[in-house]
């Protein structure tokens, strides 16, 4: 079992940093179709939103102490970091030749993924909060 993604992030969230629904609907691939739409329809980054959860929560699984998905207690703290890498995972499959705007955007969108997965310190159901520094022990 792991996070249902639309629990974490969703197409109307990517919205609002590219610029509306129209917008985004252009920057999906053709194939990346909404269940049960027809050739041609509404498209869904369903997709980029679980290849960025995915690779959200392999960083916390290999911080020190381990952050398993199981112990996050709010997963909408994954939100902008989600969000980030799907743009990211996004502007990628909409590279067509080299040095192409979508080749920045996704090494911009990356690196604001990257940063904002380094900063979180998501709360765990141990009641604490999960940083990526190392613990310190004091021995006395």
């Amino acid at each position: 079992m792991t996070i249902p993604v639309a629990s974490v992030a969703t197409d109307a969230d990517l919205e609002i940093y590219v610029g509306g629904v129209a917008k985004l609907q252009g920057l999906l691939p053709s194939e990346w179709l909404a269940e049960g739409a027809p050739a041609g329809g509404t498209k869904t980054a369903t997709i980029a939103l679980q290849a960025a959860l995915d690779s959200a929560l392999a960083a916390l699984k290999s911080r020190r102490p381990v952050v398993l998905w199981s112990d996050l207690l709010d997963v909408s703290e994954l939100k902008v970091s989600v969000c980030y890498g799907a743009l990211e995972v996004i502007y990628r499959a909409g590279i067509e030749y080299e040095n192409s705007p979508n080749q920045d955007l996704a090494k911009t969108y990356g690196a604001k993924f990257r940063a904002e997965l380094a900063a979180l310190q998501p709360s765990t159901r141990l009641g604490a909060t999960a940083s990526s520094m190392s613990i310190r022990i004091s021995r006395g």
